[in-house]
């Protein structure tokens, strides 16, 4: 049984850690990732999710929680095997981009190597929105030329970034 201390404790850490978020992004900056990742999903039926945490969850690492992430927001239920992760950890201050198996085998080497070095000059410039949005936009451009959107295509998950913790 969980005591309510710590369901309290629990709660408070919780709210610190949305407030510490919205020290680094806004609503604004939120609905301009937003924005960014529909428009980088209009020519291609990929599906892009930004996912930003303060901490891995207990014991795993950047990748495990990016492998978990990538399950549990169901970038691997694509119709056509066309999802990407990009993951933010805060805390460890590490950034994980996780293409499904459709993506992954068409890709350059080093393609996902070149998108988190865009996102961590972003952070570098105090301007990680922008890092972002621009890191959208070209895995956009990417999927476009391997997967353009085909007359059926529709939104298969909601293009908002998530705040997990």
């Amino acid at each position: 049984m969980v005591e309510p201390v710590a369901v309290g404790k629990r709660k408070e850490e919780n709210m610190r850690f949305r407030l510490k978020l919205k020290k680094v992004f806004t609503k604004s900056d939120l609905d301009k990732i937003t924005e960014a990742t529909r428009k980088a999903e209009l020519l291609t039926s990929g599906e892009i999710k930004v996912v930003i945490r303060d901490a891995c969850k207990k014991n795993l690492s950047t990748k495990e929680q990016a492998l978990a992430d990538f399950i549990a927001y169901g970038l691997g239920n694509t119709r056509d095997k066309t999802g990407v992760l990009i993951l933010l950890v805060m805390k460890e201050r590490q950034i994980e981009v996780l293409g499904d198996k459709g993506i992954n085998d068409l890709v350059p080497e080093g393609y996902w190597d070149n998108i988190i070095t865009v996102i961590r000059h972003g952070f570098d410039l105090h301007h990680p929105r922008e890092g972002i949005c621009e890191a959208v936009g070209l895995i956009g451009e990417k999927l476009q030329e391997i997967f353009p959107r085909k007359p059926d295509d529709i939104n298969e998950l909601s293009n908002e970034p998530i705040i997990a913790h």
